[in-house]
């Protein structure tokens, strides 16, 4: 599931770890299943669990495996 500024998309045609390939480097991975534009988080909010917030509101998990990656992509 893509979730876009105009909204959810299915993806079909590749895998996740495809999408991320082909991403521009403003694209950050961030779960498992989840890629999210690093020029639309709005906030990260760490307790109970990290999650990243964007514009459109949406919450989105960040697991336990790409928390270091995320905390150095957007506290640089």
């Amino acid at each position: 599931m893509a979730n876009t500024t105009d909204g959810e998309y299915e993806i079909y045609h590749w895998g996740i770890s495809e999408l991320e390939k082909r991403l521009p480097k403003n694209f950050l991975r961030v779960h498992k299943s989840y890629i999210c534009n690093l020029e639309r988080v709005k906030k990260v909010i760490r307790v109970p669990s990290m999650q990243v917030e964007l514009e459109n509101s949406s919450l989105i998990p960040v697991s336990r495996q790409y928390q270091k990656l995320v905390k150095s992509s957007l506290f640089v």
